[in-house]
């Protein structure tokens, strides 16, 4: 199985810049905030104005991590996702934490708060 790294962010951090330069790689199967769909659809925690929901994209933890997984079978993975999306079930899963490569992008607030 291939290498799955995961880039957690919060909000207006720049982490769509760096999942642009890892896609454009050509290298890594990319996912671009998959647990969204856990958040917003599967756990229907808020409403997303202009998000177009893809019927095929899994909703719930178990089958967005599995979309993951799956993805590592063919080819290395990078996901960039916002970590609040899975905080309820994330520390649930040592397995999967311990099976992908965790990194962090934290903007400093004076650069990150203006920018909404």
């Amino acid at each position: 199985m291939s290498p799955i790294i995961i880039l957690w962010c919060h909000p207006r951090s720049v982490s769509s810049a760096m999942a642009r330069i890892m896609l454009e790689r050509g290298d890594l199967k990319v996912f671009h905030e998959p647990f969204i769909y856990l958040y917003y659809v599967g756990d229907g925690k808020k409403k997303l104005a202009y998000f177009d929901v893809h019927p095929d994209h899994p909703t719930s933890y178990v089958g967005i991590k599995e979309m993951i997984l799956k993805g590592a079978l063919a080819q290395p993975v990078f996901a960039k996702d916002m970590s609040y999306y899975v905080s309820d079930y994330i520390d649930k899963d040592p397995g999967f934490v311990k099976r992908v490569t965790n990194t962090f992008l934290i903007r400093h607030p004076a650069k990150s708060i203006p920018s909404y």
